[in-house]
């Protein structure tokens, strides 16, 4: 009778069990601090949103810039109010304007770069509330002329349509020179070229093809653009308007102190 030899099992070492996760860990200390989300986001959002009407304006908007559940709330419509009074305790800050959001606002009355976050960013444009630093601005904003050459295609034969479908900005020359000699050019703000210009050729190509209801849907987004721009208002009458709100803030403040 032939034995069969029995394999000899592998002594290879078995991988290490895993500790099982914990809902607390262990300081230096005997004091257990629980993981997971902080116990600031544990509040109500009642009691959250009480404590953030007596923050500082800046603050708020550093706070919304710190996680997704911050961003969500302070971000959201329902958290306009919590803004307003937030703004109302600094006298620094001005009213902000119809057209633009509260966070908006804010983020232009910093000394910061909306686009990169660098700091002393003098360049502003009051009507499209942004504010940025001269390196932003020359990568953002260009005249007609250079938008031109730089547009390809069906974008380019339909570029003047689209130009006056887009907010302009003017340009000031600060150059002693040249400042009383020339014509401020106007500029166009690129991501709102390409915005626009985007849905323009899309609505153009479904009128191409024959869609169904393309042709009215073109129509309703000339008539809303055209609106959109009608109600943006100027420069002048902007700083006319903000001046009016802050002297009247001004005014409430000093009747309040029985002056």
């Amino acid at each position: 009778m032939v034995s069969k030899k029995i394999p000899k099992p592998s002594k290879r070492a078995l991988p290490p069990v895993k500790r099982p996760k914990t809902q607390t860990v262990k300081t230096d200390g005997d004091i257990l601090l629980p993981t997971g989300p902080s116990l600031f986001l544990r509040l109500p959002s009642d009691i959250l949103f009480e404590i953030f009407k007596w923050t500082h304006p800046v603050t708020l908007l550093q706070l919304a810039r710190t996680n997704k559940a911050l961003r969500n709330d302070l971000m959201s419509k329902s958290a306009t109010k919590t803004w307003e009074s937030a703004r109302a305790n600094e006298l620094d800050f001005l009213p902000c304007p119809s057209y633009l959001s509260e966070p908006r606002w804010v983020a232009f009355s910093m000394d910061e770069c909306m686009i990169c976050e660098s700091k002393n960013a003098g360049i502003t444009s009051l009507e499209m509330g942004l504010r940025l630093c001269w390196s932003c601005k020359e990568r953002k904003f260009l005249p007609a002329s250079k938008l031109r050459l730089r547009s390809r295609g069906g974008v380019r034969s339909c570029l003047n349509d689209i130009l006056a479908l887009v907010q302009r900005a003017q340009e000031f020359s600060y150059d002693p020179w040249t400042y009383h000699h020339q014509e401020p050019p106007t500029l166009y703000y690129i991501p709102e070229v390409e915005h626009v210009g985007k849905e323009f050729m899309e609505w153009k190509a479904q009128i191409k093809l024959g869609t169904p209801g393309a042709e009215a849907g073109f129509t309703q987004f000339i008539e809303s653009r055209n609106a959109y721009l009608a109600a943006a208002p100027s420069p002048a009458k902007l700083c006319d308007s903000i001046k009016a709100a802050k002297a009247k803030t001004l005014q409430d403040m000093f009747d309040g102190f029985g002056w």
